[in-house]
């Protein structure tokens, strides 16, 4: 009864019911809509700021030469 009535608010209100969200999971089941990856989720968002996460340290940040610590940054 609960799972009816969400579903039946998520494919009236689609905006309710958002990728990665219960609601948007029991809407993708109902309707056989398939989601986008995380990867197209961050390239379509509009900053541009997906990097790929592989690292890179962000822009005004230099490596701490001070630690051993393999990831350490200095950001100003």
């Amino acid at each position: 009864m609960l799972h009816d009535a969400i579903v039946g608010q998520a494919l009236g209100k689609p905006h309710k019911a958002p990728p990665f969200t219960m609601p948007g999971e029991l809407r993708r089941q109902a309707t056989g809509q398939t989601w986008p990856t995380w990867k197209e989720l961050m390239r379509s968002a509009g900053w541009n700021d997906y990097d790929g996460y592989q690292g890179v340290p962000h822009r005004g940040c230099v490596a701490d030469a001070s630690t051993s610590e393999p990831d350490a940054t200095l950001c100003g």
